[in-house]
């Protein structure tokens, strides 16, 4: 009833946003601190061997199947895919997430690994903020400031599509999705 996975990425979105917030949290309860470094390093050994096996896969299938004129894309797009910028490459090269007849890229699904991955670098900084003032009930404060933040992308994705911003970028971009991850 939801094609594209419409429904699925939001649910994915706010559990993946849940377990890293409680992650963070549960770490300075335990340590006193959060050590950011440790933190993005297990992220990186966790996701990027797949994201290496995928992105070699789509090379040669793409090498194997694909007419030569669209291999320069996809190497772009696994460029982008790599460094976790996926979606805002999808948003400049102008690759519509709702476009019927045309082949999209093979990397299209990346978009959602590099919100992922963008909030993962951005989020555990604020976090690491919030614990420096030294506030009295960290997780309430940082409920507070995830609440604030999701209504402030919800909104911006509400006046975006009224303002008739392409739907594509409103779909791709960070700053209209993480109402979803911090809405976990």
């Amino acid at each position: 009833r939801l094609p594209g996975g419409f429904f699925g990425v939001d649910v994915f979105f706010v559990i993946s946003g849940f377990l890293i917030t409680r992650l963070l949290i549960d770490e300075h309860a335990r340590n006193g601190v959060i050590r950011l470094r440790s933190f993005w390093n297990r992220r990186f050994k966790r996701l990027l061997p797949a994201l290496v096996v995928v992105l070699v896969a789509v090379a040669i299938g793409s090498r194997l199947w694909l007419p030569a004129w669209r291999l320069g894309e996809i190497r772009l797009d696994g460029l982008a895919s790599l460094a976790y910028v996926a979606n805002w490459r999808f948003v400049i090269s102008g690759q519509s997430y709702f476009a019927t007849g045309v082949p999209p890229s093979p990397l299209r699904h990346m978009w959602s690994l590099a919100i992922e991955e963008q909030f993962y670098v951005v989020w555990p900084l604020l976090v690491v903020g919030i614990v420096r003032l030294r506030v009295a009930d960290v997780r309430r404060w940082v409920g507070v400031a995830a609440t604030c933040a999701a209504v402030a992308s919800a909104a911006w994705m509400a006046i975006a599509a009224s303002m008739g911003m392409d739907l594509s970028r409103i779909y791709y971009g960070t700053d209209t999705r993480l109402f979803a991850l911090l809405g976990g």
